[in-house]
């Protein structure tokens, strides 16, 4: 009967590991609201995890083009799950970019790494990209979200 017990311990233990939430999730907006406005959502409920945010885009065209000298500019802003706001503004480097492919750019940039929110739950992130209009082949913004163990 021992066997027996032990082989449903470990079924148990499989299946609920296998229930938990994924270390990464990601979002990709292909356009901003009527405002230019890209709104994601981010679950930081989890009071054992620290988070780390990277924004993360697409550019049709080369690296020399007018508008990409100074790279982008985003107006972010918070909203907490209590309701609080928050916001700053971040640039993504020209450097960033990399050839994706032909006549494409690629972006994968750290905003935040490694934080623990102030409060937990539900928060809402609003990002504008200053100038994306004069961005031609500018595909979208996306945002992805990776947990990880908190450092005690």
């Amino acid at each position: 009967m021992r066997p027996v017990s032990l082989i449903l311990s470990a079924a148990l233990a499989v299946s609920l590991l296998s229930c938990s939430e994924p270390r990464m999730t990601e979002t990709f907006i292909r356009s901003g609201d009527a405002r230019g406005c890209y709104t994601y959502s981010l679950d930081m409920s989890d009071t054992l995890s620290a988070y780390s945010l990277y924004f993360f885009t697409r550019i049709d065209g080369s690296r020399d083009r007018p508008g990409m000298v100074r790279g982008m500019a985003l107006d972010i802003s918070f909203r907490s799950p209590s309701g609080r706001r928050y916001s700053e503004k971040a640039v993504i480097p020209p450097g960033s970019f990399s050839e994706g492919g032909h006549f494409t750019m690629d972006c994968l940039v750290p905003y935040r790494t490694g934080f623990v929110p102030s409060e937990y739950g539900e928060w809402t992130m609003y990002v504008s990209v200053e100038g994306e209009s004069v961005l031609d082949g500018f595909r979208g913004l996306g945002l992805r979200v990776i947990r990880q163990k908190a450092t005690l």
